[in-house]
């Protein structure tokens, strides 16, 4: 899973520096001269799903959701920046259980 995660970084054109002793990952969309004219969410929504669709930018929902499950445990602290409607957040805090806690913060 790690390795997955550090190629799709590497391969989006990030640093992805492998120091083995940290488990963050940050995931933004990458930029795109291209998408520079695109003016509302609706149009950048439906260019990043064009380039989804087109095999451009990998999908990487089922990175995330195996990261989760990989490293996120029971008594956890978690904390997602951007959670928008809460896709993530849901299993975040399950994960986390009872004994953990899930923040989700939106900016």
């Amino acid at each position: 899973m790690r390795g997955n995660v550090l190629q799709f970084i590497s391969d989006m054109g990030f640093d992805a520096s492998n120091r083995g002793d940290d488990a963050v990952y940050v995931f933004r969309k990458p930029s795109d001269s291209n998408a520079r004219g695109v003016t509302s969410a609706a149009q950048s929504a439906a260019y990043w799903r064009a380039q989804h669709i087109g095999g451009i930018v990998p999908d990487y929902e089922e990175i995330l959701s195996e990261g989760f499950e990989r490293f996120v445990r029971p008594g956890d602290v978690v904390i997602d920046v951007g959670v928008n409607q809460g896709r993530h957040f849901k299993k975040l805090k399950e994960l986390v259980g009872p004994a953990g806690r899930a923040i989700g913060f939106e900016p």
